[in-house]
């Protein structure tokens, strides 16, 4: 993630300040969502790579569950780096 570059921190700092980087929730619609259930989410963080490229991770979050699902390869790989595993 971070490429082996030291300005890191103040690269993601420019990113947030300048609203590349955010997180952006609404009802979940089309094939996730086909029967329009107000309890789910798709919760999306926008984010740059280190190249500047606009990149994405994607969860379907199930208040009524309280389940989250990531929804692509990359999301998948950030659940689990940052969820405990039994």
């Amino acid at each position: 993630v971070t490429d082996g570059k030291e300005d890191v921190t103040s690269r993601i700092e420019a990113c947030k300040s300048a609203n590349r980087c955010a997180w952006n929730p609404k009802q979940a619609s089309g094939a996730l969502n086909p029967e329009n259930k107000r309890e789910l989410i798709e919760i999306r963080y926008d984010y740059e790579d280190t190249n500047g490229n606009p990149q994405s991770i994607r969860f379907l979050v199930d208040s009524e569950k309280e389940t989250v699902t990531p929804l692509d390869k990359v999301s998948r790989w950030a659940y689990f780096s940052t969820t405990p595993r039994s």
